[in-house]
């Protein structure tokens, strides 16, 4: 075979293996930056907590996180299916864990009245609870903060603060606090409200899940986001999730226990420095509560 039409099938080889790289490269960046941003799964998780009331058991959570507003969200409405999903589903309770805003993008604030609109449409049948989280406060000298906790105040949202409420369902006491992501929350986290009853549990809601460790002899349950999973997830290595690791160690989603202490914490809705999701996809966490003596 002459040696000139070898050559011209070799380049012809190695033109359609660029090609074909060049095109696989292109597919996944559009997963990642436009697909997996812009749908999210509803995914269920149980939770068992030993001294739960007869009467709580089955109460139902919608917990969401890490909104990091973007103008796309709202014009290819994402946050439309979102509100679709909470008004069939009627959670219980639902639970907002913080950043709303993006620290590295300031045009999040502009859409701080769209989130309001929006918002206001996830309400639980007893309790509509949310929290800051380190971007919110990032800015807090700027009255960010302030314009956000406004913002969800009159979308019907108690924010918390250092501070707890108790709900009253079926006759029994709900009992949750929460604090915006400072460098002192932990602190203010360890203080629980004097008038909650021990003998019923203590929730808490804290936007970053490493304070766990310094909280978790106070709490029954603690609600956290911020980890966005890692948003890139390679599934040759399992759980280990890219891009988030903590002096303490990893930290995806899901349900953690830290002695009788549980932690629950959520993948988020959003995406923040890095604007793609990789085999991650944005989730409304729907957390059922069960009582053993009940549920056995």
């Amino acid at each position: 075979m002459p040696e000139v039409y070898i050559g011209t099938m070799k380049k012809k080889k190695t033109i359609i293996l660029l090609a074909s790289l060049v095109l696989t490269v292109i597919a996944l960046i559009l997963r990642m930056a436009r697909v997996e941003t812009s749908f999210f799964r509803v995914n269920e998780y149980t939770v068992t907590l030993e001294n739960l009331p007869p009467e709580h058991d089955g109460l139902t959570v919608a917990v969401m996180g890490d909104l990091h507003l973007k103008r796309a969200s709202f014009e290819n409405g994402f946050y439309d299916a979102v509100s679709e999903v909470i008004r069939e589903k009627s959670p219980d309770l639902v639970l907002l864990l913080g950043d709303y805003l993006s620290a590295k993008d300031r045009r999040s604030l502009l859409e701080v009245d769209n989130m309001c609109q929006t918002v206001s449409k996830w309400h639980g049948k007893y309790g509509t609870l949310a929290i800051a989280g380190n971007h919110d406060v990032h800015f807090e000298k700027a009255g960010n903060l302030a314009y956000v906790e406004k913002a969800l105040k009159k979308a019907g949202f108690t924010v918390l603060d250092g501070s707890g409420v108790s709900l009253d369902i079926h006759g029994k006491p709900f009992q949750i606090a929460g604090v915006a992501d400072r460098d002192d929350s932990w602190c203010r986290m360890g203080k629980i409200p004097a008038d909650f009853d021990r003998s019923f549990p203590v929730y808490g809601m804290i936007h970053n899940p490493e304070e766990m460790y310094s909280v978790r002899n106070t709490y029954d349950m603690i609600f956290s986001a911020h980890t966005h999973r890692g948003q890139l997830r390679m599934p040759v290595f399992g759980e280990r999730y890219l891009l988030l690791r903590y002096r303490n160690g990893w930290f995806g989603s899901g349900v953690r226990k830290h002695g009788k202490c549980v932690q629950f914490i959520t993948s988020g809705l959003g995406t923040s420095a890095w604007p793609v999701r990789l085999y991650d996809l944005p989730e409304i966490a729907w957390v059922t509560l069960r009582c053993p003596a009940v549920s056995r």
